[in-house]
């Protein structure tokens, strides 16, 4: 079975918790697989002080330790400023290829 995990801040993990519940609470037929999505926190996905509170791992550690099938990520108002963005899509773009090439990702990256 395929996994899905989200990383990034609490509306992360919200959103996590959200399709966790609307899956088992039977808003899709044939619901049950809860329990293949997980939710990590990652503020700024880097782990690094960008702006306003930095809790959580780096992303690439929940990667490695959960082994997902897809990872959608997301960051934003943990981050100050523009440059920060560049940094954290520079990041990504550069470990999804080298580290975790066949790994589906979504991002979401809104300054």
């Amino acid at each position: 079975a395929r996994t899905l995990l989200f990383v990034g801040d609490s509306t992360m993990l919200q959103a996590a918790t959200t399709t966790m519940n609307a899956i088992h609470w039977g808003m899709w037929e044939g619901g049950g697989c809860q329990g293949q999505i997980s939710g990590a926190l990652a503020d700024t996905l880097l782990h690094r002080d960008m702006g306003v509170s930095n809790r959580g791992q780096h992303w690439v550690k929940w990667a490695e330790e959960l082994h997902p099938d897809i990872l959608v990520l997301s960051t934003g108002p943990h981050v100050a400023s523009l440059q920060g963005f560049r940094d954290i899509i520079h990041e990504l773009v550069q470990e999804h290829s080298a580290r975790f090439p066949d790994l589906k990702l979504v991002c979401r990256i809104a300054p």
